[in-house]
């Protein structure tokens, strides 16, 4: 049981020790030291023009506080009361004022609290008190007033010697001045026609440029409904570029270099062959100029007439020679069967032969 007591004392230490480092981060967050003594004070103010909770508290350019709250008072909502914490080691008098200064070109605002050494002699401001409250410009919380009035006083000065040194250097000045005004109206004037003449032509084209408009919006829906065509359509194309890379196209590019090859060998010998028949066409005409020529025996044989009709004649002998044996062929024979005597050969009466040799002379 004590056990137990234990246990839920130290889980109770441990969640007030969180809960007390968590108020005391916040409050750090927020510009505020619980382990240091610090006076609150109050200020308002009619516009804090962008002032937030944590921004600092100066004096003489050195943080001594930060602002822990801004908000509207309750009972005058015109006014904005704005709550700071002082370092209680600072004591601050009661003619003290509270600035709203602007931090810097980028924005930012913070609070000066301005007095002198003299206002101690007016009492100190106790603990939760209020404090005059006033505001500046960017400029003024750059530059003093006295500087400015210095700056401006230069810049007159300056200006007034710069108008002296035109006046002298011309002594026409005034009408210079005088025509560079009205070259200026007339510049104003031209200026007007020409912003004139562009309402005209805006009023003229605003249907054309409704028109245009439109366009391109239909063109845009048009495209917004083609967009799942235009990416079935380079998904094809994905497609078709990964069956081509697959299609191991060098390969393919290697066999038809092959191919190419054994064409170009076939080619050559049909080059060698066609140079072959060309010679042997040469020599067939070669052969037959010869012939026409008289060159020869062929030659004698094709054109030498005599030695056709003896060719032609011989043929024909030798033809009834074969006719008469086959006709009468105991003219030739002579076959004696057991000592038989041979009948002796008579001529018939039409005889082919003896009706070639009269057909010979005849001719002849």
């Amino acid at each position: 049981m004590a056990r137990k007591f234990s246990n839920e004392a130290k889980l109770g230490l441990l969640a007030i020790v969180t809960l007390t480092v968590l108020i005391w981060g916040y409050r750090f967050l927020k510009g505020k030291n619980l382990l240091d003594n610090s006076n609150t004070y109050y200020i308002t103010y009619a516009d804090v023009d962008g002032l937030s909770s944590s921004a600092a508290v100066y004096i003489n350019g050195f943080q001594v506080g930060t602002v822990t709250s801004v908000k509207l008072k309750p009972d005058d909502v015109e006014q904005i009361l704005v709550t700071i914490e002082v370092d209680g080691e600072i004591q601050v008098p009661k003619t003290a004022e509270a600035v709203l200064t602007a931090s810097g070109i980028m924005g930012g605002k913070s609070i000066m609290l301005e007095y002198g050494n003299e206002d101690m002699a007016n009492g100190i401001l106790e603990n939760k008190s209020y404090i005059n409250g006033s505001s500046k410009g960017l400029l003024g919380s750059m530059v003093d007033a006295d500087e400015v009035d210095i700056y401006f006083d230069k810049l007159s000065a300056g200006f007034s010697q710069l108008v002296d040194t035109i006046t002298n250097s011309s002594p026409n000045t005034e009408e210079s001045i005088k025509e560079s005004l009205e070259d200026f109206q007339n510049t104003i004037k031209n200026l007007s026609g020409i912003s004139n003449k562009l309402n005209v032509i805006l009023a003229r084209s605003s249907a054309n440029l409704d028109e245009t408009l439109s366009n391109v919006a239909s063109l845009s829906e048009t495209l917004k409904n083609s967009n799942g065509k235009i990416a079935s359509i380079i998904d094809n194309l994905d497609k078709v570029s990964t069956d081509l890379k697959n299609a191991e196209i060098s390969k393919t590019v290697g066999a038809a270099e092959g191919a190419i090859g054994e064409v170009k060998t076939s080619l050559t010998s049909i080059q060698g062959t066609v140079k072959s028949a060309e010679e042997a066409i040469s020599n067939i005409n070669q052969l037959i100029e010869k012939v026409e020529n008289g060159d020869g025996s062929l030659s004698a044989l094709i054109n030498d007439k005599q030695l056709y009709n003896n060719l032609e004649s011989t043929s024909q002998n030798l033809d009834l020679l074969l006719q008469d044996f086959r006709l009468n062929p105991k003219r030739y024979v002579n076959v004696s069967v057991f000592g038989k005597k041979q009948s002796e050969y008579t001529l018939p009466e039409n005889d082919p032969a003896t009706q070639i040799e009269q057909d010979t002379i005849v001719k002849n």
